[in-house]
């Protein structure tokens, strides 16, 4: 369905009755049902079906209507020092009363070639110090749009594809919950990629959405500390801390020791 409103290049439709007016008479009309068919120049068509209603004859008409017109996106894609990897930056509206947002749209992630098959979503609440990873999965690989609800982490993406030119390479970035800010920022890693991240305000709930479920046989485990990585973790910020990690992290695998995922090979047609 359309959004409630545009932009549309000046187009804005609702769905609901108007009373639009025709000449000198009037009717009702009813938006039914519309599609919006992504295109890569960034131009849209809309095909609309409206209920019409004479206001001067007692049948109503069903017909169909197209309208062109471009999307003007409200969230920003940037690329980051890792392929694939993408910070998400959709626009907030606020004023006076509090902020709106559109957080996640199907047609906008496809439009610039990420998944939009998502499957489950989790949420965890952490203090300050909690350092939870490096996670991956292997058989059922999870792809991750993370986003922070309340507080700072400091998250972390690694990849782990074997054929890629940043295997092995690691990024760190600053998520924060701000409430003033003109754009919320979320953290899109694909599959193929071990996540964590370091928890530096007081606390902190983080909500990630995935494109597979929970793989308990696939789950995999990467020391946050391994020396091969060689992570820059942000630790003077925990006043002289250490980080707190699980048990099950804790026994993690060397990155040189630990079970990768497999090379993808490319489906013949």
């Amino acid at each position: 369905m359309l959004p409630a409103h545009g932009p549309y290049d000046g187009l804005s439709v609702k769905p609901g009755w108007t009373k639009p007016t025709t000449g000198n008479q009037s009717a009702f009309v009813q938006l039914l049902h519309s599609t919006r068919p992504h295109s890569e120049s960034g131009a849209y068509v809309y095909q609309i079906r409206l209920l019409f209603v004479p206001l001067w004859d007692d049948q109503a008409c069903l017909f169909s209507c197209t309208l062109y017109g471009h999307y003007t996106t409200r969230m920003q894609v940037l690329e980051t020092p890792l392929r694939d990897v993408k910070l998400i930056e959709p626009q907030r509206f606020g004023d006076s009363r509090g902020w709106f947002a559109e957080v996640f749209n199907q047609s906008t992630f496809e439009a610039a070639g990420l998944s939009a098959h998502f499957v489950q979503d989790n949420q965890s609440f952490s203090m300050k110090g909690v350092l939870r990873g490096l996670h991956y999965q292997l058989e059922k690989p999870q792809g991750k749009l993370v986003r922070v609800l309340t507080g700072h982490i400091w998250d972390v993406a690694v990849d782990l594809r074997r054929d890629s030119p940043d295997f092995g390479k690691w990024a760190g970035f600053n998520l924060k919950a701000e409430p003033l800010a003109d754009h919320l920022q979320l953290l899109w890693i694909p599959e193929g990629f071990a996540h964590g991240f370091l928890v530096l305000s007081d606390t902190a709930e983080v909500l990630y959405k995935t494109t597979n479920i929970y793989h308990p046989q696939g789950e995999r485990s990467i020391l946050w500390n391994d020396p091969t990585l060689a992570i820059d973790w942000p630790l003077e910020s925990l006043a002289g801390l250490p980080p707190s990690v699980s048990p099950k992290d804790a026994l993690g695998k060397h990155f040189l020791e630990a079970e990768l995922p497999p090379v993808a090979v490319p489906h013949l047609v």
